[in-house]
């Protein structure tokens, strides 16, 4: 690869914008890993579109005449692309919109997940016994392409019919890897019952 001062002014005016972009939106919505020249393709996309969201600002600020202008551009284009997933994927999850275009989660677990909504889940294992926990705000499961795996941050005694128990006294949660279970089940917070 040739490393000249074209070439790599090339790639930071037209192309790291653009994967600044996709880097902060695949950390907001898990995607499939892709090729070097599928994200470059897609960086000097995601350039192209930021740029044309600053030619308004590019003709105001060569218009001042400012000698430090082409700097303060570059900076705010980069600021665009890091702030754009942010506003991109608010506007993907309103219910109005959502209706109408698919959600860009791989998965129906990243999907889930992704809203971190708390609820009580019973995890069906491969030996056929049934554990259970509550998914929190300390809780975890993993994203796409490693989903499958969970951390409960608080344990419940389950009968052999599915249903809760208490909490198991000094739990510190438990964890459980995608090869140990069948399916999960995932239930609503009863209004009576604490997760403490």
């Amino acid at each position: 690869m040739d490393f000249s001062f074209e070439n790599i002014s090339f790639y930071m005016i037209l192309i790291l914008p653009g994967l600044v972009s996709l880097k902060v939106f695949n950390l907001i919505v898990p995607i499939k890993r892709r090729s070097t020249s599928e994200n470059l393709l897609d960086g000097l996309f995601y350039s192209s579109l930021n740029a044309i969201i600053l030619i308004p600002f590019y003709f105001f600020i060569l218009g001042l005449e400012f000698k430090y202008g082409l700097v303060v551009l570059y900076c705010l284009m980069l600021l665009i692309s890091f702030l754009s997933p942010f506003i991109v994927y608010s506007f993907w999850i309103k219910k109005s919109i959502s209706k109408k275009l698919l959600l860009p989660f791989p998965t129906p677990w990243d999907y889930f997940f992704n809203k971190r909504e708390p609820c009580f889940i019973l995890i069906h294992l491969k030996s056929g016994h049934k554990i259970g926990g509550f998914y929190g705000e300390n809780s975890y499961a993993n994203a796409f392409p490693d989903n499958g795996d969970i951390y409960l941050e608080t344990t419940y005694s389950v009968t052999k019919n599915g249903e809760f128990g208490k909490p198991i006294p000094d739990s510190k949660g438990l964890i459980v890897t995608r090869d140990e279970y069948v399916f999960i089940e995932l239930f609503n917070i009863p209004k009576q019952k604490s997760h403490e």
